[in-house]
Parts: C-alpha cells; sequence; structure tokens
C-alpha cells in the first residue's frame, strides 16, 4: 500500500525504487533492502579489462586494485558503479601475483622480486614507493595495521612495514 512505502521510504509511483531490477514488496518480503541500488544479478557484474593477466583483486575505498603479471598493477575506479574504469597502471619490476590492500597501500608479491609497495592515496596518479628484495620468490600477501605478511617460497614469512617499506620480522619453516 502506499502507506507501506511512506514508512518505508520507498516511490508508491515507482515498483522498483532503487531500479535494481527486483520489485520493492518482492525484496521486503525476501528481506533485502528496496533503496539499496545494487543489482540483483549472481554471477560476473563487471569486468574491465587489463594489459597482462589479471591473477588477483583487492579493493580499498571506491578503487580495485588488480595483480596484472608481467603488467604491474591495475587501479580501477569503482565510482561508477558496476562500470570500473582503468585509471592507473603501476609496473612493477617482477611478476605481480597476489595484492593486498591496506589503507592507501597496496602490498604486491611482485615474485622473484619479493615485495612492491604501491600507494594509491591519489588513485590516479599511483606509484612505486618500496621494493623489498627476498631471496625466495613472493608468492602471496596479507595485510593489515599498516604491515605486510609476504609468504616466501618453501615455508618463509617475511613481515614488512607498509609505510616504509622495512622488514620487520622473517618467520622460517
Amino acid at each position: 500500500s502506499d502507506k507501506a512505502e511512506e514508512i518505508v521510504g520507498t516511490n508508491p509511483t515507482d515498483p522498483d525504487t532503487d531500479n535494481d531490477g527486483l520489485l520493492d514488496g518482492g525484496e521486503i518480503r525476501g528481506g533485502t533492502n528496496p533503496l539499496d541500488g545494487r543489482p540483483v544479478s549472481s554471477g560476473v557484474l563487471a569486468t574491465g579489462d587489463t594489459p597482462g593477466r589479471a591473477l588477483d583483486v583487492c579493493i580499498t575505498g571506491e578503487i580495485a586494485i588488480v595483480a596484472d603479471n608481467t603488467a604491474g598493477v591495475a587501479v580501477f575506479s569503482l565510482q561508477n558503479g558496476i562500470n570500473p574504469t582503468l585509471i592507473a597502471q603501476v609496473d612493477t619490476p617482477g611478476n605481480a601475483v597476489a595484492v593486498a590492500c591496506d589503507g592507501n597501500f597496496v602490498a604486491v608479491a611482485d615474485s622473484a622480486t619479493g615485495l612492491a609497495i604501491v600507494d594509491v592515496a591519489d588513485p590516479a596518479n599511483a606509484r612505486l614507493i618500496h621494493q623489498v628484495a627476498f631471496a625466495d620468490v613472493a608468492s602471496a600477501v596479507a595485510t593489515s595495521g599498516g604491515v605486510a605478511y609476504v609468504a616466501l617460497g618453501p615455508g618463509g614469512l617475511a613481515v614488512v612495514d607498509l609505510a616504509n617499506g622495512v622488514e620487520l620480522d622473517r618467520l622460517t619453516d
């Protein structure tokens, strides 16, 4: 009813207030938000081409960073909803195989060249700020609290400060 629409905040003259492809009443009955504007389709919602081979992705704020193998990392703006726009490409010395986001920093597992740290404070002008070399191949990375945890070779882990690129600790198997 119009009264129910008024209570919920939906538009009584538009059966799909947020234009996401699902009727407001169906969203209410299904327990979803008729005002969130999120598409209801499942599966791939959007794609964006990169110069290299996309291997991993992380998201921080309204940008997505793609580990783009031999092409370094690709930076996409997500401001246009389901239409990501490539806004920067940062070449890294090695092959970017994994990425992890932490605020304005992106930690890049850069294969044989170690850990690349990219500053994305100004996404369109993203830039490489540190390269940390290791004796073993960097194959995976995770971040938390300004620190990168880099999986190295067979059974190693390096702990690196993202702001200054200093290795804080090393664990070996």
